[in-house]
């Protein structure tokens, strides 16, 4: 639980020397020795052994608009497989969810991706998806997306894990009696493509064969290009019937395997790191979910569940985003870094995942506008740091250097800095009445929870004339009001004022075509007017516009652009507002399980004495209670990761981020620190 101030480690960092290419314009990996796919036509190969070898037409035509379907696959390489696999999905317009989750200890870059599948124009069009939302590289550790929907088709989610097959295979590891999210996950379908046995024998390791044994459905199947005995004996013993067919090309035989249900075994022994992260699997009575907070985290938490085919009710003392997500515009904001640790790591990943959720779901465009935002270099320090980010990612195009030509790209003049050209502003109140705008959703406005019941295997919200809603699942997502109830009273949260404003356009800044983000930021004018922001004061309870706030926003602004490019009069009425952060002492915000208090501080006391030996039973959480909150000022940012992380935790899946963030996020991370330390809770 450390905070990690060293630059983090990449355990699947890329070298220039691990891929080269062939006289016919393969790819080959030179660690391995070895092709990435048939060089007589790699994606029949795939079609052939993966698509049929797991007769996935059939089964997913037999499939239902609510069933979901898994698939695991060992090595992404070009993502060739993926693609086939998505391509099928799509001509046969399956109803169900599907979920891809494939491993690789040495991820392809963008460009060498792009290559690689230039070769089968009839999957351009998906190839430039996937591509799209490619992870900037070097990556590592869980990366996760929601794919667009094509045609008839359900979503598709793709999990990439970027880390060495057994350290991937432990961060989604589980035991009957624990697990990460509400159930385990259970793959129905297994790719097993790594390189050639006798070339990477580590990626066919017996942890890959104890994993398929305790996360494969009861009608799971496996296919591989391999018959090497080692393989045919390792699936044998988890029960799978192995067989023999015709191989493609030149390969003579394929493996397909089937699971026998009746020989799965589950292990019970097997000891899970951090345990206190983990809860105890639960099946809720329904698909029935109560969210508190109509802001920013209680409509991405809504819209996470909704579309995963649960049913909503969202209470709202006020109305949507009357709180601190009431601002008329903000920036899709983190703080750019490589080197200050997993606050970093998490800002980085938050920003992706942000910006590639507002652009799929046609946010950017309805509630704002994806033109950039600029992080302005206003000392060495600054400058260093958003160097070291673009060089970092110098081949991926999310981050881009600016120094003498950064005016080209916003219109001012504005000094050197770091440009996320993928990025913008949203109208957060907007954003929300959108996110809750589904059918699944039901919004109850001026509902204020007073007190919250488990009861009848769910939770009731009682407000002051009694019973309000109830669901087998309760989110509270209502900021530092959350505090008011009793299950989640004992959070360290902060509230921080902040005052935004509105300045008038001057004849340099009306030409301002990205946000500037420094100690303040400056939107592109709208109607005449920019939107800029925000001051911050701690302890501070008024609700009043204050002029020294202005002026202070003011400077901000326009700090590092010489000559100040707006205009400001204080004799003048100066359109504002003021609303109050949420924050926590760490800065990271607050997703997950509720814990009971007494029940970890009795469990977990023996942390005092050795942090890393502690009980090999969970933790007990408050089952179907989840929390959703401190989100501080980067809202927009952060919500949509959380709320993803939410969905996967309370309806089972693959988390969408590695268990080492999860513990940065997690309620009772405060509890655990603090029992660690032999303080007080």
């Amino acid at each position: 639980m450390s905070d990690d101030s060293e630059r983090p480690t990449n355990s699947s960092t890329h070298d220039a020397d691990a891929l080269c290419w062939d006289a016919e314009g393969q790819p080959r990996s030179t660690y391995f020795d070895d092709v990435y796919f048939s060089r007589e036509d790699g994606l029949a190969e795939s079609r052939h052994v993966f698509l049929h070898g797991n007769k996935l037409a059939e089964r997913w035509q037999a499939l239902s608009a609510e069933a979901s379907f898994t698939i695991f696959e060992t090595g992404f390489g070009t993502g060739l497989n993926f693609l086939a696999c998505w391509q099928l999905f799509l001509q046969l317009d399956v109803p169900a969810h599907l979920h891809f989750v494939s491993v690789e200890k040495y991820p392809l870059r963008r460009a060498e991706l792009a290559r690689a599948l230039a070769m089968w124009p009839e999957l351009n069009e998906l190839a430039a998806i996937l591509l799209q939302h490619y992870p900037p590289q070097p990556a590592s550790g869980v990366w996760q997306c929601r794919l667009p929907k094509l045609g008839k088709s359900a979503a598709l989610s793709l999990t990439l894990i970027f880390d060495d097959i057994d350290d991937a295979l432990d961060e989604l590891n589980s035991r009957p009696d624990a697990s990460l999210s509400s159930r385990p996950l259970t793959v129905d379908a297994w790719f097993l493509d790594g390189f050639a046995p006798a070339k990477n024998p580590a990626m066919w390791s017996p942890a890959l064969f104890r994993f398929m044994s305790t996360n494969s459905a009861e009608c799971a199947t496996a296919a591989t290009f391999t018959v090497a005995g080692a393989v045919r004996r390792g699936l044998a013993e988890l029960g799978f019937s192995c067989e023999k067919l015709p191989g493609f090309g030149r390969k003579r035989e394929m493996l397909r395997a089937h699971l026998n249900s009746a020989a799965l075994t589950q292990d019970n022994s097997g000891q899970l790191p951090s345990i206190w992260l983990y809860q105890r699997p639960f099946k809720p009575r329904d698909r029935s979910a109560l969210v508190i907070g109509a802001g920013l985290a209680g409509a991405h938490a809504s819209r996470a569940l909704a579309q995963r085919g649960w049913q909503v009710v969202v209470l709202d003392a006020s109305k949507v985003a009357s709180g601190a997500s009431g601002n008329s515009e903000g920036v899709v904001y983190t703080r750019p870094s490589v080197r200050e640790g997993r606050l970093s790591e998490f800002n980085r990943y938050a920003q992706y995942f942000a910006d590639l959720f507002y652009h799929n779901e046609g946010y950017y465009r309805a509630c704002g506008h994806a033109c950039g935002v600029f992080h302005l270099a206003l000392k060495q320090s600054d400058e260093a740091r958003l160097r070291e980010v673009a060089d970092y990612y110098r081949d991926s195009g999310n981050y881009l250097w600016l120094s003498d030509n950064s005016s080209a790209y916003t219109g001012v003049a504005s000094g050197p800095g770091l440009l996320l050209p993928e990025s913008g502003w949203l109208r957060p109140a907007t954003l929300c009445s959108q996110l809750l705008d589904h059918p699944r959703i039901e919004l109850r406005e001026h509902s204020r929870v007073r007190e919250l019941v488990e009861a009848d295997g769910g939770w009731r919200a009682l407000g002051e004339r009694g019973e309000l809603a109830s669901a087998s699942v309760c989110v509270v997502a209502n900021a530092r009001e959350s505090l008011s109830f009793g299950q989640t009273d004992f959070l360290p949260l902060t509230t921080i004022r902040g005052q935004t404003s509105r300045f008038k356009a001057g004849a340099e800044s009306k030409s301002l075509r990205t946000v500037l983000c420094g100690k303040g930021y400056m939107l592109p004018a709208v109607d005449g007017t920019h939107a800029c922001g925000a001051s911050f004061h701690l302890r501070d309870e008024c609700r009043d516009l204050r002029d020294e706030d202005h002026r202070l926003n003011f400077d901000l602004a326009n700090e590092g652009l010489e000559p100040s490019i707006l205009e400001f009069n204080l004799d003048e009425d100066q359109p504002g507002r003021v609303g109050f952060r949420c924050t926590t002492k760490d800065y990271f915000p607050i997703a997950g399980p509720v814990p009971k208090i007494d029940a970890y501080r009795r469990h977990f006391a023996a942390l005092a004495k050795n942090a890393k030996r502690g009980p090999q039973s969970v933790g007990e959480s408050f089952q179907g209670l989840y929390l959703l909150t401190g989100l501080g000022s980067r809202g927009l940012a952060y919500a949509p990761l959380c709320a993803e992380l939410l969905g996967a935790l309370i309806a089972g899946g693959p988390l969408p981020l590695s268990r080492r963030l999860y513990a940065h996020l997690h309620p009772a991370r405060f509890l655990i620190r603090s029992l660690i330390r032999g303080q007080e809770v």
